[in-house]
């Protein structure tokens, strides 16, 4: 099922490291979230297999994240061991 590829969490700032080290930002351009201006700017990083989206630079800002395969989706919650949703 393609929705088990997806999930999300709460990023804190002591993971930040983790994203940063262990995957590269998207060469794109900062973009506003439509919802609020706390969620901004929304930022995409990758790695192979996987892809995230940053909404915010605050203390908790949102990660969603999507994994190609399952497997590479348990890589994502092991490289940042969050809060995630599922």
């Amino acid at each position: 099922m393609a929705d088990s590829l997806y999930d999300a969490c709460e990023l804190p700032d002591t993971l930040v490291p983790n994203l940063r080290s262990s995957y590269s930002r998207v060469d794109l351009p900062d973009h506003p979230m439509w919802a609020s201006e706390e969620d901004s700017p929304v930022r995409w990083y990758a790695a192979p297999g996987r892809l995230l989206r940053r909404d915010g630079l605050q203390h908790h800002c949102w990660i969603h994240a999507r994994g190609r395969t399952v497997a590479e989706l348990e890589i994502i919650r092991a490289d940042l061991p969050g809060s995630w949703v599922r």
